[in-house]
């Protein structure tokens, strides 16, 4: 296995969209996740931004030229009369006989091509890789026989991967049909969280930013999600002047971009404005209550405002409704979520352990030891 200049198999084209009728989907950077189009807009030619200028056919493969973005799309039948970005970079195998599709596509999703991308990337606000620094890449060539071989290994290790994503979707699946079993049509009184009988909402509150620390100086500060784990938080900064405070065993909940994300907080802590606080009263569980609001994430994200950063108001976290059953029928859901929490864990666990093997086998594969 040799390293060869990507350009004597590759071309690297320049941006350019024929004049069409009609309308045509654009596909943005921010479209693609995981390598697969997730969402797209739709523009006539008069229409579209400046940026919506690459047009692919079957075969052709995108990545995207911002630093540390790992975005591969190999364009097909189906997505090839689409405009896309011209954020990507968009690469032409010049004969096929040489290069296989498919291996290049694993050859830009691998480790040393983007450690590649990244050290070569530049620019002032978003660093990015150039098309003349992507002209200077070189790949590991061998015969289409042996890239054959190895896009099948890499094809396999990917279907497991996912394989495992549809797992994960079944669990989620299989813990909503749990909470519709036992409460759906049953009539159980619902209550709005902005009930002072039952709760307290604490909306969060940033402190000034010149009391921050991460040496353990005052009360611990969570500023957002990003502090959130499976379920409790970890503390990674201070403040010395806490502004609005949960207490332990309060809900925290997201209500800035990731909105409806949750955790349980185990100390008295200082909340930002990211984050929120619910604090149950007698009558209901707080156990049930972070159940439900974990079951029911997906639709207090979706109540999310903003084009950039979604976030919710108070007056949306106030009027989220509680289903009140009796506490024997409180305790069942969140003893039931509490198994499959640990089932996630174990799923989550293996994801990384997929990934691992995935990223090794890539780079076997590209170093000549695979085959």
């Amino acid at each position: 296995m040799k390293n060869v200049l990507i350009t004597n198999y590759v071309d690297i084209l320049a941006p350019k969209v024929k004049v069409f009728s009609k309308s045509k989907r654009y596909v943005a950077t921010g479209d693609v996740i995981k390598n697969k189009i997730i969402s797209f807009s739709e523009f006539t030619f008069d229409s579209k931004p400046s940026r919506a200028n690459i047009q692919a056919i079957n075969g052709d493969i995108l990545i995207a030229k911002m630093k540390d973005t790992n975005k591969v799309l190999l364009i097909n039948k189906d997505n090839e009369n689409n405009m896309y970005s011209t954020g990507f970079a968009l690469f032409r195998i010049k004969d096929k006989n040489f290069i296989d599709p498919k291996y290049l596509y694993f050859w830009f999703l691998s480790n040393d091509f983007q450690t590649f991308k990244n050290k070569n990337s530049s620019g002032a606000t978003q660093k990015a890789i150039r098309d003349q620094e992507l002209k200077k890449s070189k790949i590991p060539f061998v015969s289409l026989a042996q890239q054959k071989k190895i896009v099948s290994i890499l094809e396999k290790a990917e279907k497991l991967k996912e394989k495992r994503k549809e797992a994960n979707k079944l669990t989620e699946e299989y813990l909503n049909s749990i909470f519709n079993e036992i409460y759906y049509n049953k009539n159980f009184e619902e209550i709005k969280l902005s009930d002072n009988k039952y709760f307290h909402i604490i909306m969060g509150q940033s402190p000034k930013g010149n009391s921050y620390n991460h040496v353990g100086e005052g009360t611990p500060f969570f500023q957002g999600k990003k502090e959130f784990r499976d379920k409790y938080p970890t503390v990674e900064q201070w403040t010395t002047k806490p502004s609005k405070m949960a207490q332990s065993n309060d809900i925290l909940i997201s209500v800035r971009a990731p909105v409806g994300a949750t955790n349980l907080s185990n100390i008295d802590c200082c909340i930002g404005r990211g984050l929120a606080a619910i604090r149950c009263k007698k009558g209901i569980e707080t156990d049930f209550v972070y159940s439900f609001l974990k079951v029911k994430k997906k639709e207090i994200e979706n109540l999310g405002n903003g084009s950039t950063f979604k976030a919710i108001t108070s007056k949306q976290l106030l009027d989220i409704k509680i289903p009140i059953p009796p506490n024997s029928s409180q305790k069942k859901f969140t003893e039931i979520v509490e198994k499959v929490e640990k089932i996630k864990e174990n799923q989550k666990q293996s994801d990384k352990e997929l990934n691992n093997l995935f990223n090794s086998l890539m780079q076997k594969a590209f170093r000549g030891e695979l085959i």
